[in-house]
């Protein structure tokens, strides 16, 4: 079986509804994708960081209970754990403000894992995109890349300030070209590109660089993207994190190689949701 790890922010998110707080719990896209792998006993591992306080190290401690290996995480003394408000309305919406204290230099200061051949190496995020966080990154990534690991980008964007679209496009289509697979939702492509097509998105802006391209719909479907392959099948649910995962999974079950991921997503496209 494949070693999957994950790179990406670490938060720990307490949710308000109507101004009320009603639960807690650590968080982030890549943590959550880790988490499900891990409790499907897959060897799921996750570089990231968090503070030398009492939250950094009860996420520690969730994270090894629910199987994800936390060699990789970085743990800083000066700073503290990442926090995330979600201010859940009645209307449904939902609006999230970040509280981050991170130290100024010796980000992502961890031991590098070992990384083989057709390993999977996931990650995305503004957070890799910062820059005391990206040179660190690319660093793992290229090396990954090297070791003829399998590379998920997943651009989890959140949302981007004026003009930031433009600014981060050049580190963005850098990701593409390490990728072998891109995902994204709607919300990410629009901000980008200004259409959530699929089809459109994957013709002219990934397909030149990786060769599996997914985009999560919050309308409630998913699309898959390769050579020969429209798929459109519907969520049921399904997070963003689990949807990954499960994708992730299903590869690595098959043990796909690197070269074979676009035929082997014909295959899995029917059974992944």
């Amino acid at each position: 079986m494949a070693r999957i790890i994950g790179i990406g922010e670490t938060v720990y998110t307490i949710t308000l509804r109507n101004n009320v707080p009603q639960s807690g719990a650590p968080g982030g896209e890549i943590f959550e994708t880790l988490l499900h792998l891990g409790e499907q006993g897959a060897d799921a591992a996750l570089i990231s960081e968090v503070g030398d306080d009492r939250l950094g190290k009860k996420i520690l401690e969730y994270m090894q209970q629910r199987g994800v290996k936390t060699e990789g995480m970085c743990v800083f003394y000066e700073g503290s754990t990442a926090l995330c408000i979600s201010h859940r309305e009645e209307d449904g919406s939902e609006y999230k403000d970040f509280y981050r204290l991170y130290p100024p230099a010796g980000r992502l200061d961890v031991v590098w894992p070992r990384i083989d051949p057709n390993d999977f190496i996931l990650f995305g995020g503004k957070y890799t995109l910062e820059p005391t966080v990206s040179p660190v990154v690319n660093e793992i990534v290229d090396y990954a890349v090297e070791r003829k690991a399998i590379i998920v980008y997943d651009a989890g964007l959140q949302r981007l300030g004026q003009g930031e679209n433009v600014m981060l496009m050049p580190q963005i289509i850098d990701c593409y070209e390490k990728a072998d697979i891109v995902v994204m939702e709607d919300s990410d492509a629009l901000q980008l590109y200004k259409t959530d097509d699929p089809d459109r998105i994957f013709r002219d802006h990934i397909d030149f660089y990786a060769p599996v391209f997914v985009m999560i719909h919050n309308s409630g479907s998913v699309s898959y993207r390769a050579a020969g392959l429209a798929c459109d099948l519907e969520s049921k649910g399904r997070p963003h994190a689990e949807i990954v995962a499960r994708l992730l999974a299903g590869f690595n079950k098959v043990g796909v190689p690197k070269e074979g991921l676009a035929a082997a997503l014909k295959n899995l496209s029917t059974t992944l949701l």
